[in-house]
């Protein structure tokens, strides 16, 4: 009986098409605390595969299964890279996945320092015409970020990176007037 499942090889290619798409990461600098022990480690062993993620991408609560998938490809990958010997590896012999005590470090540094969210009950400024499109839209993809996390002038970079990671992960990219309101929004409820 065939099976459905492409080989190993296949799925390592499918695999790195994936991370193409990926959103691109941060310099290294960016991280908050970039001195730290985790934010080293994040830098470290995330940069394997792909650019280095902000901290602020997902919610203390998003972080631990994306993190824990993470874990998991490394420690895949790393096994591939050596049983597939040399020129078929396409590098993965060079991943090298965290010790357990490293993989605590950095769900902790990425949980310490992840993006505050809500929700639609506790939204500040709740009533304003275009909460309730900011939490559709916004929670799409991700948990509902806290609207006063951020100041007013700094929400429309953030809009406009989300819009870009929109178009580089294939979801519907919120439409521009649908980006002018929900940065109305955030910036009526933002941080003062």
């Amino acid at each position: 009986m065939a099976s459905d499942t492409p080989p190993a090889w296949m799925r390592h290619g499918m695999m790195m098409d994936m991370m193409a798409d990926m959103p691109r990461g941060i310099p290294e600098r960016d991280l908050p605390d970039p001195g730290s022990r985790g934010a080293r480690l994040v830098a470290s062993y995330c940069s394997q595969c792909h650019g280095i993620p902000s901290p602020r991408t997902h919610s203390a609560a998003d972080w631990v299964p994306t993190a824990r998938r993470m874990f998991l490809r490394m420690e895949h990958m790393s096994r591939m890279g050596g049983m597939m010997g040399h020129g078929m590896s396409m590098g993965m012999s060079r991943i090298s996945p965290p010790s357990r005590d490293e993989e605590g470090a950095i769900l902790d540094y990425l949980r310490a320092n992840a993006f505050r969210s809500t929700t639609v009950e506790a939204l500040p400024e709740s009533t304003h015409p275009d909460a309730a499109l900011f939490a559709r839209m916004c929670s799409r993809c991700h948990a509902l970020p806290d609207p006063t996390q951020h100041t007013s002038a700094e929400w429309a970079a953030v809009v406009a990176r989300m819009r870009q990671n929109m178009r580089t992960m294939g979801v519907r990219e919120v439409t521009d007037e649908e980006a002018a309101a929900i940065i109305g929004y955030l910036q009526h409820a933002a941080r003062r």
